[in-house]
């Protein structure tokens, strides 16, 4: 192991010792005392004094006291961390491509009592599941009567999060779904994964269009490429509704089940149909539960936050100087 201490706020740390250098020279200088060196002079002329007043050494313990959380609450602002360059951590081994239908019916509502449509849901159900997937590096591939990778293999969460968050319908031509394109776009991102699983979770509320490949070609690479799909079928086949200027009018649905279960069980996945967000947020947590597989990767910036270390710390020090003040020094200021 190789440690190392650093500030994650350095610019925050400086600014803030240089107020506080500012604070302790007015504090001094609104004392009154007038010499050349305020500080120095203010210590030695305590340590000079000889008469053996509480006083004397009441004072300065205080005052260092108080300094000293002040010069700690400083540091506790900069997020001090210690950072293992080499440590092993047990990590999921388990690279995540996110297929997204971002077709004209994911527009739609699933109740005439619906806030968010389709799409909105499954992007806040996405953010959800992946921010649970800290460890595994996931993709994002987006299809209507195209499919585009939107985003590759990335372990770095933030990026992706923006970019589903910035996601509109309307990205690509909305007036078609591209299902088995959209799997082989995915498989082309995971074709050199390394990783122990490879999945593929796909989201879709219609059935393929004219312009889509034939799904065999597209399970025939995934087989080879042994990557597992999820499928969730999104919507109720009883119908769904859409806003118009007269309101909210329900409109029919088409949805192949049969086609995303053959695809689930055919790559070793499972196929899952959502109603509801409360359904759909279920159904990640349960993919979340199936792809659990750890092993030992080197991971380069394992940061240990010591902030917690350094509150306990300045509590104890404001206790230690207000029971000194109220219990044993009262009455020195």
């Amino acid at each position: 192991m190789s440690y190392f201490f650093k500030f994650a706020a350095l610019q925050l740390l400086l600014l803030s010792i240089l107020v506080l250098l500012a604070a302790v020279y007015i504090w001094f200088y609104g004392r009154k005392i007038k010499y050349k060196y305020p500080l120095t002079s203010f210590i030695s002329s305590y340590l000079a004094q000889k008469q053996n007043s509480p006083k004397n050494y009441a004072r300065p313990i205080l005052f260092g006291l108080r300094l000293a959380s002040c010069l700690l609450l400083v540091f506790l602002l900069a997020r001090p961390q210690l950072i293992d360059h080499y440590s092993k951590i047990k990590i999921d081994g388990i690279d995540i491509i996110l297929a997204l239908d971002v077709s004209g019916s994911m527009q739609l509502y699933d109740s005439a009592r619906e806030e968010r449509s389709r799409f909105e849901i499954a992007k806040a159900e996405a953010l959800k599941f992946m921010a649970q997937r800290e460890n595994d590096a996931m993709g994002l591939v987006v299809f209507g009567r195209y499919a585009v990778s939107r985003c590759p293999l990335t372990l770095d969460k933030k990026i992706l999060e923006k970019i589903i968050t910035d996601l509109q319908l309307g990205f690509i031509n909305p007036n078609g779904t591209v299902l088995s394109q959209a799997l082989v776009t995915a498989a082309n991102r995971l074709q050199h994964s390394q990783a122990k699983s490879k999945v593929i979770i796909l989201l879709t509320d219609g059935k393929p269009t004219p312009e889509d490949i034939q799904p065999d070609l597209a399970l025939k690479l995934l087989q080879e490429l042994k990557i597992k799909v999820y499928t969730i079928a999104i919507g109720d086949l009883h119908g769904a509704y859409i806003d118009t200027i007269f309101g909210r009018q329900a409109v029919p649905v088409e949805l192949d089940l049969d086609l995303l279960a053959r695809i689930a069980h055919k790559t070793g996945g499972q196929s899952f149909q959502a109603k509801n967000s409360r359904e759909l947020n279920q159904i990640y947590h349960q993919i979340d539960q199936l792809e659990k597989v750890e092993h030992n990767s080197d991971v380069f910036t394992n940061r240990y936050e010591l902030a917690w270390i350094l509150l306990l710390v300045i509590i104890s020090l404001v206790l230690l100087e207000l029971s000194l003040r109220s219990f044993v020094w009262r009455g020195i200021n």
